[in-house]
């Protein structure tokens, strides 16, 4: 299992665009806490909601393709 860890982490850290690579990362360490390190607004929320988050956080953001995306891993987690 912890092979399993190391390989994701390292996967992200292959990830060239640094919102998404702190998402990734975000996601390995299953932290609310460490979605801050994420600079768009939108996928910032959606960390968050992802996370465990107030899903209600998903109504906050403007673009209506985000906020979808986001009330959508909301009902999945």
């Amino acid at each position: 299992m912890t092979t399993t860890i190391l390989l994701a982490a390292a996967s992200c850290l292959m990830i060239s665009n640094p919102d998404q690579r702190a998402y990734c990362k975000a996601l390995e360490s299953g932290r609310q806490t460490d979605c801050t390190a994420i600079a768009d607004y939108a996928l910032r929320t959606r960390c968050k909601t992802k996370l465990g988050g107030e899903p209600a956080n998903c109504y906050t953001i403007s673009d209506t393709e985000q906020r979808t995306l986001c009330l959508a891993k909301a009902k999945r987690s």
